[in-house]
């Protein structure tokens, strides 16, 4: 179960260097809350090789990797207390390799200056060359200083961030930027919704219109086929009187004949 349905945010784990990814055997520092509440957090963690391990340092809420983090040190942090109470999770990587992409560790709120950091392995040759940035797997920009910086951050902006050097890619590291509150709401980034919104709109007033129409034929085709039906029936009714009358007009010229043939005898 994810550990953001069981806690409540109340305390957020602080990462120095303030960032996610780190190269192996560099000195890390993590603390919980500040100098008045630090003693009611404990720094737990989820890894390959640990479930839900308390920090084992004398002082529980801060956890200080001197120089000796490892791969193995690689997953989920966070502060809890003891009632059950947590803060948000943190997800550090550790690599041996050749480049890392620093980036904030926790949501950061929009307007605010966000720069990203492309951080070649300190022990590892390198030459002169570009940084380029990628957000969800398209270039976003470049850079021959490392850096990337964005002025104004929008929610538009939060997604997975990589960078590259020499060949090199960095593992990817998330950036959220929350909706500043009061901010109007904006329309999905996605085309495909904008599109169907568009779509939706004109197709409305023309099915409307197509409704009122057809109904509008319906209504004259049966006024037309009663008047028809009316008019077979009147026709009908005059075909009827005038075959009694002409039954009537036969019988009365045979009786005639009758009469006059006898009178003649």
């Amino acid at each position: 179960m994810d550990l953001a349905a069981l806690c409540s945010f109340l305390v957020s784990l602080r990462v120095f260097p303030s960032r996610v990814q780190f190269f192996q055997y560099e000195s890390v520092y993590l603390s919980c809350g500040d100098e008045t509440n630090a003693s009611e957090w404990t720094i737990m963690r989820n890894t390959t090789r640990h479930k839900n391990q308390k920090n084992p340092a004398q002082v529980k809420s801060r956890w200080y990797f001197n120089s000796n983090l490892y791969y193995k040190d690689a997953g989920v942090y966070w502060c809890q207390s003891e009632d059950g109470q947590c803060g948000a999770v943190v997800n550090v990587s550790v690599t041996a390799g050749d480049v890392i992409l620093e980036s904030p560790p926790l949501p950061v709120t929009e307007g605010h200056t966000v720069t990203l950091r492309c951080i070649w392995n300190p022990d590892k040759p390198r030459t002169e060359g570009t940084f380029e940035f990628f957000k969800d797997g398209s270039c976003v920009g470049n850079s021959s200083s490392g850096n990337l910086t964005i002025p104004s951050a929008s929610h538009s902006d939060s997604g997975l961030y990589t960078c590259s050097h020499q060949g090199a890619l960095s593992a990817e590291s998330p950036l959220h930027v929350l909706k500043t509150a009061g901010s109007p709401p904006q329309l999905s980034d996605s085309p495909a919704s904008v599109l169907s919104s568009v779509i939706l709109i004109v197709a409305l007033p023309v099915a409307a219109v197509t409704v009122a129409t057809a109904a509008l034929v319906c209504v004259v085709l049966v006024c037309v086929r009663k008047k028809k039906k009316k008019k077979r029936r009147k026709e009908s009714e005059q075909c009827d009187a005038l075959y009694v009358n002409v039954m009537r007009f036969s019988r009365r010229t045979a009786k005639m004949k009758q009469l006059k043939g006898k009178k003649n005898k």
